[in-house]
This record gives structure tokens, sequence and C-alpha cells, in this order.
């Protein structure tokens, strides 16, 4: 029996945490999967034990090491599915894999097995915002539809903006005559803007959820 397989459970998590924290990630690796034999439903470490391969495959650049830490963000989640945190360390590792699609369906009978899961739903929600980031601008800027996105996504924003700031300003040339038509159709148009570019904002993103 060696040294470290037979220090305390405390003495072992320490130990673990203290390496992780000075990036010695064999050493913390080694002692949080000698803690987990003490106890293998705590869910602090497979945090760490996550963490430290996480840091282990920046250090190596394998791979390898980033799916041994998703398997331990999962075992967390099985402990605990109602943490927000250990959701966010799964979606934070699996974006990296650039598996989300797979996430995506993964979630999505999450939340139908669980809809009542605040984490899930949140979670839900940040993976499509990530697909919506990574897949629209790039397929948008292909070909003559760029002019289209530019137009979508820049110029309804900032027309409505200008809109906005015009309203006001024709609202004060006219404080002194009393007459605000301008201004009003500034303030409308404005919104008429906004609404469109919510819209299409809200297509994009159905859309994206049942490509």
């Amino acid at each position: 029996m060696s040294y470290a397989s037979s220090l305390p459970y405390h003495i072992l998590v320490r130990k673990a945490e203290a390496a992780r924290y000075k990036k010695l990630w064999e050493e913390a690796i080694r002692h949080y999967q000698l803690a987990l034999k003490y106890h293998p439903d705590d869910p602090v470490l497979y945090r760490g034990l996550g963490m430290a391969y996480e840091g282990k495959c920046d250090e190596t650049k394998s791979t390898v090491f980033l799916d041994l830490a998703i398997s331990q963000y999962r075992s967390l989640l099985r402990i605990n599915p109602h943490s927000a945190e250990a959701h966010d360390l799964l979606l934070a590792a699996v974006v990296r894999t650039e598996r989300l699609d797979d996430l995506l369906t993964e979630y999505k009978a999450h939340l139908a097995a669980d809809p009542m899961n605040r984490a899930v739903r949140t979670t839900l929600k940040k993976i499509e915002t990530f697909l919506l980031l990574k897949t629209t601008p790039k397929e948008a800027l292909q070909g003559p539809s760029r002019v289209i996105w530019w137009a979508l996504e820049v110029g309804l924003p900032l027309l409505s903006f200008t809109c906005f700031l015009g309203g006001f300003y024709f609202r004060w040339k006219t404080s002194f005559t009393g007459s605000h038509g301008l201004s009003l159709i500034c303030f409308r148009s404005s919104l008429l803007l906004l609404v469109s570019y919510i819209g299409y904002k809200l297509f994009l993103t159905y859309q994206q959820r049942h490509s």
C-alpha cells in the first residue's frame, strides 16, 4: 500500500485541492481518485477532478483529458442535477469539443424529462445561443446574403436608435411651437424598427431550434 492511498479522506481532499491550485495536475488527479474510493458520491471530488483533467488537457493538448473531464462533470450532474455550476462546467467543456449539437439534443431530452429543472432550462438556452452565434454570422456572410445580414443585424438597431434620438431632437426643436408631429413620427418609427429587429431575432431562434 502506498503512502498516498493510506491517507485519511480529508487529507487526500486537501492535498488534491492544493495540487490543483498549484496546477500540479497529475498529483491532483491521483489524490482525487483516491478520495473517490472513500466517498464515490461526493460532488466536490468530481468537480475538482474534472477541473484537473481540463488543466491536464491544456498542458498536454490532448483531447483525451477533455473527454475525461466531461465524464466527471456528467457524474457530478448525476449527483446534483440542479447545480447551475455543474451544468456550466459541462457546457464549457463541451464547447471546446465542438459537439454542441449532441449536447443540445441531450438537454432537450433532459428538459422533457424534468421540465421543472431551472438549471437545465437555463443551460439549454445557453446552448442554443452558442449555436446561434456560431452558425448564423458565418452562413449569413457567405455570398450576396451578407448585405441582408448586415442590414438586419446592424442597420435595424442603428436606424431604430437614430430615430429615437431624432424624436428627442425634434421634440426639443418644436417645444416652443407645440407641434410634435415629426417627433412622434420618429418615436413610432424607432418602435417599429425595434419590433422588427426583435421579430428577426426570434425567427432565428425558432429556426435554430427546429433545424
